[in-house]
């Protein structure tokens, strides 16, 4: 047994230096960077600038004029099922719009049903 033992040490250093003997003889070639064109840099300026936050009813009304920005300039694909209603977003494949059918807010007749989820921009 003790004889199988060094031999499995032998064979798992000898592969180490095989692996290690390869990657310095060929090393693998590192991508070539490259500068983004000046138009993203400008319009990254410009998104820098316009990012600052609202405050008060301004935030308010820059939220729902974001919503429905985001509607617009967003692509999403609905999910409608027997539990769940809700949409995903193509950009960044997040689902962030989410509710439950089958469970309202309240007791209440007249009460939404349970949202889970919402669209980053919107208020809640």
């Amino acid at each position: 047994m003790d004889n199988q033992n060094k031999n499995l040490i032998l064979a798992t250093a000898l592969s180490f230096l095989v692996v290690l003997g390869w990657f310095m003889l060929f090393p693998p070639q590192e991508p070539p960077i490259q500068a983004p064109p000046d138009e993203l840099v400008e319009n990254q300026t410009n998104l820098d600038i316009a990012a600052a936050p609202p405050r008060g009813e301004e935030a308010n009304n820059a939220m729902v004029g974001t919503q429905e920005h985001k509607k617009v300039t967003e692509t999403r694909i609905p999910i409608d099922t027997s539990r769940l209603v809700g949409s995903i977003s193509l950009l960044g494949g997040r689902i962030d719009d989410l509710s439950l059918r089958q469970y309202n807010e309240t007791i209440d007749e007249g009460s939404g049903i349970v949202r889970l989820l919402s669209p980053s921009g919107t208020a809640n």
